[in-house]
């Protein structure tokens, strides 16, 4: 028999239980718990347990901030005097691990009272005055866990550092050296006790320039050059138009996307959004339209870099670029997230660079050829050829384009305070992607006015060829290779993160998706999945899986504006304020 406390979520599910580890020996004579549980509440964070005298040992509270709480809650039940040692232990334990404390003691005539909420830094929220029944609620902003570790107790001290895992003592790793319990009354653990096991968790290490290149990365800048001449044709050559209406739209689901980012910080982007806001059925049908966007992706971009590798080196057959591609995005994947956002700034740096060098080439070539004077036309806006109908048509086409500024919302769990951080880095993808696009079109369309092409699916690589001669060419076929690589990266990770959101949630079965690698902190059997649904690449084009993709991408993009509504009007119902 054990003392254990429940976990209910806002639906009144179970969502996660716990033993208790440390009885008070002698008087309570129940089995002791095998294991420390953080349990995830969408919306709300990560929640630690344990049971009062649970506190009084801090390798207790210890692991759990390890586990990634952000909140611990330990309920007692105390009818002695040294309640009062209870609540220097509450602030105690909440200072040295920067974490909330929620210390909850019965009511008289039974117990003592006193309940006590503690912030990160060890200052008393809400308190009840004496054993009265006393109702306490507040409203935790639990991005100050982050903001202190960041910047330390009153700005000054940082033991949060030690209680990441990067930066766990090796020991404290293994489930051996977790079975030592501490001293204590009840003596050491006999041999029949099982070894107190963790859950692994995934690890916050993602500032906002990270993010941002992530999304980048996922967005693929170089796309525009990719698809230039398709949209210069479809608009009449008005290319740069259609990405500022594409833009305009794209922010407004951006806004949409950071307002549910700050209101459920957690994994699964649209799929968990729209499930708390709007309806869990509706969440479910969702995950699965989302599940066609961010599966499908990694393997449309994976069969573009092997067409781009395949038109280069003809002997070589396109599977094998494929398979290489999926090999080692998803060995990168799989170490971490710090070490993919490593190879993130180096991809993004070189296909950043390519950019560059084409409108510099663009720019110099049509100084050369017309004077500083041609650099300034609305003609690559609005001319003989465009139309009003043309340019939305085109938008259509060009919106595909900003595919991916939502998958920054997939990393919140990874991310250092997720509620500041997510929105900015959403809004900053979105606004500086688009302004690539516009510019780059902007001096492409220059380079070549009108939407007329010998091959509208090569027009940018001819340009290239023209404005740098044949090194260039081969440059610009890098970096189109390099940005496929970058894309692939982000997309995986994303879904990844999606199917792992999905299998905690037991939407998918959860021992498979719901699991995360305990030496890599990473969800290793999604990625997998992944890398082989991109397998079905070689079977595929371009055309068909693209169809795919923009069914999932769109209804995603529908359903989180509607759940931002939603969203609202729950809030304004309950009397909590708007989103």
């Amino acid at each position: 028999m054990f003392n254990t406390q429940l976990v209910l979520s806002p639906e009144g599910e179970l969502a996660g239980y716990y033993r208790k580890v440390f009885p008070w020996r002698p008087f309570e004579p129940y089995d002791p718990g095998d294991r420390f549980t953080t349990v995830d509440l969408e919306g709300i964070g990560r929640v630690g347990l344990n049971i009062c005298y649970d506190a009084w040992f801090p390798e207790v509270t210890r692991q759990l901030a390890w586990m990634g709480a952000e909140v611990i809650l330990n309920v007692v039940k105390t009818t002695t005097p040294d309640r009062k040692q209870e609540l220097v232990l509450a602030k105690a334990n909440a200072i040295v691990n920067q974490v909330f404390m929620v210390s909850v003691n019965c009511a008289g005539p039974t117990g003592k009272g006193l309940s006590l909420i503690v912030d990160p830094e060890g200052n008393t929220i809400a308190e009840a005055d004496d054993d009265a029944p006393t109702l306490l609620a507040v409203e935790l902003d639990l991005s100050a866990v982050e903001h202190v570790r960041t910047h330390g107790t009153e700005n000054l001290n940082r033991p949060g550092p030690n209680s990441t895992p990067a930066s766990r003592p090796s020991s404290c790793l293994s489930t051996k050296a977790a079975s030592t319990r501490p001293p204590g009354p009840y003596g050491p653990p006999t041999p029949k006790e099982p070894p107190v096991t963790t859950q692994p968790s995934l690890t916050r290490a993602l500032k906002l320039p990270s993010l941002v290149l992530f999304g980048l990365a996922y967005l693929t800048p170089l796309i525009v050059l990719a698809i230039f001449g398709v949209i210069a044709e479809t608009t009449g050559g008005a290319s740069p138009s259609a990405y500022l209406v594409a833009m305009v739209a794209m922010l407004f689901t951006a806004q949409s996307y950071g307002r549910m980012a700050v209101a459920y910080p957690v994994a699964g982007s649209a799929y968990t959004y729209i499930r708390r806001s709007i309806d869990s059925r509706i969440g479910f049908l969702a995950g699965w339209a989302v599940l066609l966007d961010y599966l499908f992706l990694p393997m449309v971009i994976w069969l573009i870099g092997g067409s781009y590798l395949t038109a280069q080196f003809p002997d070589i057959p396109i599977g094998v670029w494929i398979v290489a591609f999926i090999a080692i995005t998803t060995l990168l994947n799989v170490v971490g997230v710090k070490v993919a956002d490593k190879a993130n700034y180096l991809l993004m740096a070189f296909q950043l660079l390519v950019i560059v060098l084409f409108v510099a080439l663009s720019v110099g070539t049509l100084v050369s050829t017309s004077g500083a004077s041609a650099l300034v036309s609305t003609a690559p806006f609005f001319n003989d050829t465009s139309s009003f109908d043309k340019i939305t048509a085109g938008a259509a086409i060009a919106a595909y384009s900003f595919l991916g500024f939502d998958a920054v919302s997939t990393l919140t769990e990874e991310t250092i305070e997720p509620k500041r951080t997510v929105p900015k880095a959403i809004m900053l993808v979105a606004l500086i992607g688009g302004a690539i696009f516009v510019v780059v079109s902007y001096t492409t369309q220059l380079i070549h006015p009108g939407g007329v092409f010998d091959d509208s699916a090569s027009a940018a690589s001819d340009i290239a060829l023209k404005i740098g001669g044949q090194f260039f060419g081969a440059v610009f076929l890098a970096g189109l290779v390099v940005s496929q690589f970058a894309s692939g990266l982000a997309a995986q990770a994303s879904a990844s993160r999606l199917l792992y959101a999905m299998g905690r949630d037991s939407v998918l079965p959860k021992k498979v998706f719901g699991a995360l690698n305990k030496s890599f902190h990473t969800p290793v059997l999604n990625l997998v999945i992944t890398g082989a649904v991109g397998l079905i690449a070689m079977f595929l084009d371009v055309a068909t899986s693209t169809s795919f993709i923009n069914f999932g991408a769109f209804t995603a993009f529908t359903l989180v504006n509607v759940s931002v509504i939603a969203y609202y009007l729950r809030q304004r119902r309950s009397g909590t304020g708007s989103a």
